[in-house]
């Protein structure tokens, strides 16, 4: 069997997905003049993913030190640098976010939020926003805003689970789950832009902001800071991608330590941001139904993508 190239390494569905929307954002930036930007922020959290990753793999390499079968010092490099590969995609979407702000407005200049709250309210025969208000309370708003801004905490905890137990397809299975749904819903920024209830209502609350007692503010703040997109409200990722997670969370739940436990935390954590999206006034629930969707739609599509590229690598290497 012949080693595989690099040209087929970048060609695979984990780097082949970004390199496919990387050109669609330069085309569009190309085509329509827009500047493409970095965001300083954004910037510290890529460079601290990095960082992290190498202080964890030094962990593990001075851990290795006291047991029987030591780690060579260049194996931590080659460590750090692998996982710095097979983590690369998800960095590189930070990139094409912030880039997608000037496009919005270039191709849609008007938002779709009057289309949504009216679907909202054909759905429920009111306006859910409205009746969720009247139970709102300020310890609830910071329970909320907590599993708001901690979203992506939970699905990347499972993949580094999935990592250091050297599952390797179930872990490029829930990657490309969540670029898939990244992509799709970037796609869905620029198509359906939306900019949810908290603005779009704000003079019909009876206050105009959700107030907490602690965490809501700062919470609110670094998201703020973070956002680069503020048209993104369809469909929701916060929702898609903790679906995601809960949906390998229950896949792998006999194959890791304390699965079932960890699938019960997946469940509390994923249906508190499902709610808090919809409770701190950031999305309408259409937004919430179409990151479901999408999410189921990427999680079952995932296995079978990888399945063929390995069916298809398998082909041409014994060639």
């Amino acid at each position: 069997m012949r080693k595989p190239t690099l040209l087929r390494q970048l060609l695979s569905p984990i780097y082949l997905l970004p390199i496919v929307f990387g050109c669609f954002v330069i085309f569009l930036h190309l085509h329509y003049h827009a500047a493409f930007k970095f965001n300083a922020w954004s910037m510290m959290f890529a460079s601290l993913a990095a960082v992290i990753v190498f202080l964890i793999n030094l962990s593990l390499y001075l851990r290795s030190l006291f047991s029987d079968q030591p780690k060579n010092f260049r194996g931590l490099f080659s460590d750090t640098a692998e996982m710095l590969a097979e983590w690369l995609p998800f960095i590189i979407l930070i990139f094409f976010y912030e880039n997608l702000h000037h496009v919005t407005y270039i191709l849609r200049p008007d938002t779709l939020d009057r289309v949504l709250m009216k679907i909202d309210e054909a759905i429920f025969g009111f306006q859910p926003a409205f009746w969720i208000e009247k139970i709102s309370n300020p310890y609830l708003v910071d329970y909320m805003a907590l599993f708001y801004a901690l979203w992506l905490f939970f699905p990347l905890t499972l993949q580094m689970i999935l990592w250091f137990k050297k599952m390797r397809t179930e872990f490029h299975a829930i990657m490309i789950a969540q670029l898939l749904c990244f992509y799709i819903g970037f796609v869905g920024y620029i198509t359906v832009p939306a900019i949810g209830p908290k603005y779009v209502l704000i003079n019909q609350f009876q206050k105009p902001e959700v107030e907490g007692v602690y965490l809501q503010h700062p919470t609110r703040y670094l998201i703020d800071k973070l956002e680069a997109v503020n048209r993104d409200c369809f469909p929701s990722l916060h929702t898609a991608i903790t679906g995601i997670g809960l949906f390998f969370a229950f896949r792998v739940r006999k194959k890791i330590p304390r699965g079932r436990l960890i699938l019960g935390i997946f469940l509390i954590s994923t249906l508190s941001v499902w709610a808090s999206t919809i409770f701190l006034r950031e999305h309408w629930v259409v937004d919430v139904l179409a990151g479901i969707i999408l999410s189921y739609f990427s999680y079952k599509i995932s296995p079978r993508i990888i399945e063929f590229w390995e069916n298809r690598n398998r082909l041409t290497s014994s060639a």
